[in-house]
């Protein structure tokens, strides 16, 4: 069996209202998923959980993987904010983009240096966990961006 990743064309742009539906969504659920988000109640979860991605999107930069001339159709998104360290609250990847070089194609779009910084990880999501077995220079740390929201 190949376990060769497969990298096809993506178009990296940045995200728009329209793509917001999609991204709390995929945000929320994704988020629900780890601990210890999955051990609190959902109509508590999703309320405040929903809050808070409204605060880190609007002090963060956000670009979307889509497929090259299908804007509309996303693969794959990432939330970001370029300091000294790439701190990174979300990357998320469609189940049938996953393997594919997507996060990898998002992450050093934001920033290529990437491989010479500390990565910030402020969320935990399944593409960021990939990321962080290829490479060793990132970090989990979700108190970084109360810090950030807090300065503004």
């Amino acid at each position: 069996m190949n376990s060769s990743i497969v990298i096809f064309p993506i178009a990296i742009r940045p995200a728009v209202e329209n793509d917001l539906p999609f991204i709390y969504n995929s945000w929320l659920l994704t988020c629900k998923d780890a601990l210890p988000e999955s051990m609190i109640p959902s109509k508590i979860y999703f309320l405040n959980k929903a809050k808070e991605i409204e605060k880190i999107l609007n002090i963060s930069n956000t670009i979307i993987a889509c497929l090259q001339g299908e804007h509309d159709i996303i693969c794959g998104y990432m939330s970001f904010i370029p300091q000294e360290d790439l701190i990174v609250n979300m990357i998320y990847v469609k189940t049938s983009y996953r393997k594919m070089n997507v996060a990898n194609q998002l992450i050093k779009q934001a920033d290529p240096l990437y491989k010479d910084k500390l990565i910030v990880a402020t969320q935990i999501s399944k593409s960021l966990l990939a990321i962080k077995k290829k490479y060793k220079n990132v970090v989990y740390n979700p108190y970084v961006i109360n810090n950030l929201i807090e300065a503004q």
